[in-house]
Parts: structure tokens; C-alpha cells; sequence
């Protein structure tokens, strides 16, 4: 765009380990070895300075556990001066006094009235309702419905002006040792910790992983010291857990990977593929058809006529409907090797399942090998999700993870692979049920490993290359460079050979996008305590200045000259082109919220560009109703 610089360098690399640029994070590795990546954990220390920094111009909100670690925090916020209000899980909406609450765990409303009445001071929560036990979908609420309901609640206009942290204490969740009794539906949690920020810009999340002492021990004293010392700063990392006497936090290394073939399969075998005639589903059967002749028992959710029938259909139907579509891929994998078996069912239904499986055996004796894919992206904001377990998709998903690995228990498996994203690791916009599916099958996965012995695998997939599916914008927009199928195949195998339990795969440097998740939740901490008052001169730009017309757009160009430190911002001069990118769109929508409310967010900013335009997105969006 021909525009002067005029902005301050970066750190150069005395200052800082890593330079995150776009160029690095954009540019596709041609080396597959280079594709893999493992979750892993480093020692670390928590700040030294304690609690005086203006903590106590908080209100502290603990949602207290049962087994007493939010009670004894309480009594040391309390020593320290600090205003805390005690809530503690119950049937019904109780205030006992202004400074202890009694709520159901999935009711909005009830969590909007208690907070509608602390408006005057920022925001700290801590959440330990999830230090309980949970067994299946039913276990949401206390866990990720309540976590959905506290960013729903403080969401509203009331306190966009308002600093919010969130910080979850919960246990059963990470796995550090190997030795964790972990609980797959608990972390579900760590979904809202990663897209909280994203779409509440005001709101800030970390989560806290502890192992459970015995009460009144000196190991319990530890802990709520341990505890305390972490809650004693403004700025935490994401992920945190605490063993004994380390403190931890979460990071990724990339792991070279060698192509070792398709040793895995058994030639023959027997595998069950969810999802077998869509997606990478089907890749990953006609793979198997290829490299091992392999007997095929696909379940799929619609169903497909009797087999006698299938020329009539194909002589009669449209070759694009779908039920033509998955005939054909049958007969695809057929001619290449394989005997395929196709169910259509409902994976909520155990029953159902559990037919499928006895039928299987009778047929082929056994059963090899699972690979999972049933998964679907989200879509959803969180203002718009439900505020309780129901019949959602992701108790669906969740459920039917269950059930297959009921039905399966005593075949003696290979390998039972599931398939995951890599986004739950970012945290996306609008994708936080989406997110939580993927959170609940990783610990799925290290669980299932750690106490059968068989071979589990969770494959955390950046976005295939899929011809044929329905996708939303986001999708789109993510698989567009995405892995082809190819790729993809070539990967699973190199997975496959190795001991691991979660890899993510990606073409691209996730090293460097991790950073810059962490670089941009440093700024924006960086943000909020200082706002530079210098403005450098206005830029040559394509469209000459005009100035604003009325007191909205003068307030916009305000914000945006104090965000960008750029003197004179016309109402036609374009963002992008003032130099915002993405992060920073994400930061200045924020500013754009504390000051003018909910009415603008950052899809506003992308769509409305200029402050002519989001002036006109502002006062459509304020009185359309009226």
C-alpha cells in the first residue's frame, strides 16, 4: 500500500527466543518429517511478587470444591484484605448474605443475578466446582456448563469496562506422570480457557492442574501455599500444574518422524472405522483396503439400501445424491481389495453398538483395530451455547466415545485411534464446543492407554483437504492449505510405528503460532496497564483525511488514534491498511467494547473497516429493535 513506516522494531533476538513473524507461521514445511509435534511440560517458577499489587481492588469470587480447598483459600484472601464472595453449587438460587451465594451450576439467570450486583470492582474467579468426581455427559454442568455460564453471565454490556480473570482449579485432568487417575469429561474445561479470551476480550483465563493430598496434611499445606502464591500476580500462564513439589507448565516439542510404511496392519485385518464413508474416514479405508486387504466394518449415521438394490438405485438416482455417493465409495474400496460391512447407527446407542460388534465377530472372528473420527466442528459463539447438558452435539460426541470403547473392551485391539484438531490447542473463535470434544479426546486417550495397555492414540490433525464436505466459512477458510490426503496417510503411518500416545501434525510451524498465542496474551496484559500517549504523524495514504462528522465517529477515531499511535485517522482511512493485523484487530475490538459496549465485535471490525462504516454497524445494531 505504499505506506511510510513508522513503527518501533521488535526485540531483536538478545531479547526474545523466538521471533514470531507471519512469514513463519504461514509457510508450509515441504519436509513431512518435520509435521509432528508432542505436548510436554517444563519446570517453572511462579512470581515472587505477592499479593500487594492492587489485588485487593478486586472482588474475588471462589467457587468452592468439596473437599475444602476453596474454603481454606478463602480464609487466606480474607487475611490478606480481600473482598471474596463464596459460591457454592446447589439445587436452587439462594443469597445468603452479600457475600456468600448458593447457585444451580446450569442456569444462566441465576448466575446473572448474582452478578448484577457487583458491578463496581474488577472481576477475579476462582472455579474449583470441577474438583469433584464426574462420570459421562451428565458430569458437564459443575465441569464446562458452568465455566460457559460465568463467561455468559459477565458478558453482557455491564461489564465490558470491567478487568475479568478466570482461574479453573481442577485435578484428574492433565497427564504429567503417567500414574493420573485422569477424567476425560473433565477436560472439557480447557476448551473455555483457550476461547474465553478470544471472543470476551476483557477476560483473561489460566487453568490450574492439582493432585488431590490427603486432608490435614502437611502435603494439603503445601499445596494451598503452592496455590495462594500462584493467585498472588495479574499475569498467569495458560496452563499450570502442580506435583508435589514443582510447578509446571504446558509446552510442545517437534518430534522428527521417519516413513516406516504400513507395518501396523495386519494383512486381512478386521477394523472399524466411525464415520467410514465421509471425511478422512473413508481415506483412512480406502488406505487400509489398499495396504492390507482389510475386512471393513464402517458405521455410518444414515442409511443405505439392501445390496440387491444398489444397480436399480444407481440406474434411476442422480451420481451427486448422497446415497449414490456412498454406494459407489463401497464399491470403490471393494474393488480394491477390501470386504466391507456397512452400519448405519446412532453411536448413542449402546445397544445398537454392541450388536454391530457381535455381528462383526460372527462374521470375522474378531476385531483388529478402531479408528474414530466422529467428530464435527463447532460454529457457535458462546453466547450461544446451551447453559446445560442436554442433547447437544458434544455430549453426543462424548457419549459415543464411551459406548464404542464399552463394546470394544474385550476385543484385544491393535490400536484404537481417534482423531483430533489442532485447533483445541489454540483455542478458536466460535469454537468452543468444538474445542471441548477434542480436549475430552485427549485425555480419552492417555486414560484408555495407561489402564488397558492398548495401543491408544489421539491424532490432533491440522485441517485435511476434503472435496466433498459442507464446511462453514471458518472451515473453508482453515482447509484451504490444509493436509492433502496423501499427506495425511503418510503421517499416520509414521505415527503408528511410534509409542506415543498424542501427536499434532501440521505443516505449518506450530511452535510459532503457540508463541504468538502467548505473545498476544502478553501484550494485551502489556496493554491494559499502559497505553502510550505519543502519536506519530498521519501516514501517505490513497484517500485524503476527512474528519469525523459526529460525536460517535469522533469517539472511534479517538480510540483507533490512540491503538495505533497514529495522529489524524480519517472516517475513510481503512484499518488493515493503518497497519492492524489480526492480533491486533483482536485487542483494539476490545477497546472498541469497554468503551462503546457489545454492540461492535471483532466480526464489525473485518466487515466495517473504516469508522464511517462502523459507525453505521454501531447504530444498526443498537436499535434495530426499536
Amino acid at each position: 500500500f505504499n505506506l511510510q513506516r513508522y513503527w518501533v522494531e521488535p526485540p531483536g533476538p538478545e531479547e526474545s527466543p523466538r521471533r514470531v513473524t507471519p512469514a513463519a507461521i504461514s509457510e508450509r514445511k515441504s519436509n513431512l518429517s518435520e509435521w509432528f509435534y508432542i505436548p510436554s511440560w517444563k519446570r517453572s517458577m511462579v512470581s515472587t511478587n505477592r499479593f500487594k499489587q492492587g489485588r485487593e481492588k478486586f472482588r474475588w469470587f471462589v467457587f468452592t470444591d468439596e473437599y475444602g480447598i476453596g474454603t481454606q483459600l478463602v480464609k487466606r484472601l480474607e487475611n490478606e484484605g480481600a473482598d471474596v464472595v463464596v459460591v457454592r453449587s446447589g439445587q436452587a438460587y439462594k443469597k445468603i448474605n452479600e457475600h456468600e451465594y448458593i447457585i444451580p451450576s446450569g442456569e444462566l439467570h441465576q448466575y446473572e443475578a448474582m452478578f448484577s450486583e457487583h458491578q463496581d470492582l474488577p472481576i477475579v474467579i476462582i472455579h474449583l466446582w470441577s474438583l469433584t468426581k464426574c462420570e459421562g455427559a451428565n458430569g458437564l454442568n459443575l465441569v464446562y456448563h458452568s465455566v460457559i455460564n460465568l463467561a455468559k453471565s459477565l458478558g453482557g454490556t455491564k461489564f465490558y469496562a470491567l478487568k475479568i480473570q478466570i482461574i479453573i482449579i481442577s485435578n484428574d485432568i492433565l497427564d504429567l506422570t503417567g500414574h493420573e487417575e485422569l477424567n476425560p469429561v473433565k477436560a472439557t474445561i480447557l476448551a473455555p480457557v483457550r476461547v474465553i479470551p478470544k471472543e470476551y476480550t476483557n477476560m483473561s483465563c489460566c487453568y490450574i492442574d492439582i493432585s488431590l493430598p490427603q486432608a490435614g496434611t502437611w502435603m494439603e499445606k503445601r499445596l494451598i501455599n503452592q496455590l495462594f502464591e500462584e493467585l498472588s500476580f495479574q499475569y498467569h500462564e495458560l496452563i499450570v500444574a502442580y506435583r508435589m513439589n514443582h510447578r509446571w507448565i504446558q509446552t510442545f516439542d517437534a518430534v522428527p518422524m521417519i516413513d516406516s510404511g504400513s507395518k501396523w496392519l495386519k494383512k486381512g485385518g478386521v477394523y472399524l472405522i466411525t464415520s467410514g464413508l465421509s471425511g478422512i474416514g473413508f481415506k483412512f479405508a480406502e488406505h487400509l483396503a489398499r495396504a492390507a486387504q482389510a475386512k471393513l466394518i464402517l458405521i455410518d449415521r444414515a442409511p443405505i439400501p439392501d445390496r440387491t438394490d444398489w444397480r436399480k438405485w444407481l440406474d434411476t438416482q442422480e451420481p451427486q445424491n448422497d446415497v449414490s455417493v456412498r454406494i459407489n465409495k463401497i464399491q470403490q474400496l471393494e474393488k480394491i481389495g477390501a470386504q466391507v460391512i456397512v452400519h448405519a447407527s446412532n453411536l448413542d446407542d449402546k445397544q445398537q453398538l454392541d450388536n454391530i460388534i457381535t455381528r462383526a465377530k460372527e462374521l470375522f472372528g474378531k476385531i483388529n483395530g478402531v479408528i474414530h473420527t466422529a467428530g464435527t466442528s463447532g460454529g457457535r459463539m458462546i453466547r450461544h451455547q446451551p447453559s446445560e447438558s442436554g442433547e447437544g452435539i458434544m455430549a453426543s460426541i462424548i457419549n459415543s466415545t464411551l459406548n464404542l470403547d464399552f463394546v470394544v473392551e474385550d476385543c484385544q485391539l491393535d490400536f484404537f485411534i481417534l482423531c483430533s484438531s489442532i485447533h483445541s490447542k489454540l483455542g478458536r473463535f466460535a469454537q468452543v464446543d468444538y474445542c471441548a470434544v477434542n480436549a475430552f479426546l485427549e485425555t480419552f486417550a492417555s486414560d484408555k492407554a495407561s489402564k488397558t495397555g492398548i495401543p491408544t492414540k489421539c491424532i490432533n490433525w491440522e485441517g485435511w483437504q476434503e472435496e466433498e464436505a459442507e464446511l462453514n466459512e471458518w472451515w473453508e477458510e482453515v482447509l484451504k492449505n490444509g493436509i492433502l490426503p496423501d499427506e495425511g496417510i503418510q503421517a499416520l503411518n509414521r505415527i503408528m510405528t511410534t509409542e506415543l500416545t498424542q501427536v499434532l501434525v501440521s505443516p505449518y510451524d506450530f511452535l510459532n503460532r503457540i508463541e504468538q498465542e502467548n505473545e498476544f496474551k502478553r501484550q494485551f496484559f502489556i496493554d491494559t496497564l499502559n497505553a502510550s500517549t505519543q502519536k506519530h504523524p498521519r501516514p501517505e495514504l490513497h484517500k485524503p483525511y476527512i474528519p469525523p462528522g459526529n460525536e460517535l465517529e469522533q469517539s472511534i477515531c479517538h480510540i483507533w488514534e490512540e491503538f495505533l499511535e497514529i495522529d489524524q485517522i480519517g472516517i475513510q482511512d481503512n484499518i488493515f491498511e493503518l497497519g492492524c493485523d489480526s492480533l491486533m484487530a483482536v485487542r483494539l475490538t476490545a477497546r472498541l467494547q469497554q468503551k462503546l459496549g457489545n454492540q461492535l465485535n471483532l466480526s464489525s471490525l473485518y466487515h466495517c473497516p473504516t469508522v464511517e462504516l462502523l459507525a453505521k454497524e454501531f447504530y444498526q445494531s443498537k436499535y434495530k429493535d426499536h
